[in-house]
């Protein structure tokens, strides 16, 4: 079960990127250069539904990321030992990742 629920998440967040993706070109590279004016970009990011907006968009980029490295680990690592280090290197650096960017989100 646990297998599917992952890949299935996996599948979600590729659907969540393509739409935060469409979202993102249709705001910033064909709504004009006032979207982004720094006022603007101020307003915007301090707004609440931006604010989820761009959580959601880096959470699910992190595990969409993240999970398809871990599927080429599991593919190539042979070893239990490796595949627990590496699953341990991967979620450390994902962590991290995220954390960044919610740092980064509430500047």
């Amino acid at each position: 079960m646990k297998g599917v629920i992952g890949w299935f998440l996996h599948r979600a967040t590729g659907v969540i990127l393509l739409i935060g993706l469409l979202v993102h070109f249709v705001l910033l590279h064909y709504s004009g250069a006032e979207q982004l004016d720094p006022e603007v970009v101020i307003a915007r990011l301090s707004s609440p539904f931006w604010m989820a907006f761009n959580f959601i968009f880096l959470v699910s980029a992190v595990y969409h990321g993240f999970y398809g490295v871990w599927g080429i680990a599991i593919e190539y690592l042979n070893s239990e030992k490796h595949r627990k280090l590496a699953k341990v290197s991967i979620t450390g650096a994902a962590c991290v990742v995220i954390a960044a960017g919610i740092y980064i989100l509430s500047v």
